[in-house]
């Protein structure tokens, strides 16, 4: 009897299974948009960092459109396909935003090193050469023009 008691006890006492506390989460994650994951069954949005909504056209230096928000969309897909995907919560907005990894890969500071995403206004210094440096190589948005990010709607 002592036996059910205790594992009981034990059940009703163990975190859900994904959260590794109340400000984090780990586990499978699927792409919702080119900011926004839905880790462990909880949705994530990406802090610090904006990418062009999936609708969004932008164009190459010769004028042609083309669909980065999908693009976004598909290089945060590529990042995290068959990985376990961890995100440390910055806020409780709702969803909240967080700082996700794979392993030791920042997978918001990626977008921005490839130039599928800009950083935010309240990005950190990191963020920010990530996102010079994408530039510098004209790497994703950087291949060519797009709306300012403050127009983006979500």
């Amino acid at each position: 009897m002592r036996i059910i008691v205790f594992v009981a006890l034990l059940l009703t006492t163990a975190p859900a299974p994904g959260l590794a506390d109340e400000g984090s989460v780990s586990g499978h994650a699927v792409v919702v948009d080119g900011q926004t994951l839905k880790v462990a069954g909880r949705i994530v949005r990406l802090a610090d960092i904006l990418a062009p909504p999936l609708e969004l056209e932008c164009h190459t230096k010769r004028g042609k459109p083309y669909a980065c928000g999908r693009l976004a969309s598909k290089a945060l897909a590529d990042l995290i396909r068959g990985q376990t995907v961890t995100c440390q919560f910055k806020d409780t907005a709702k969803p909240p935003t967080a700082t996700c990894m794979i392993g030791p890969v920042a997978v918001n500071e990626q977008l921005l090193l490839t130039g599928r995403a800009v950083a935010g206004p309240s990005a950190n210094s990191n963020y920010r050469r990530a996102q010079r440096g994408a530039q510098v190589l004209n790497e994703g948005l950087w291949k060519g023009r797009f709306p300012p990010p403050e127009t983006w709607r979500r």
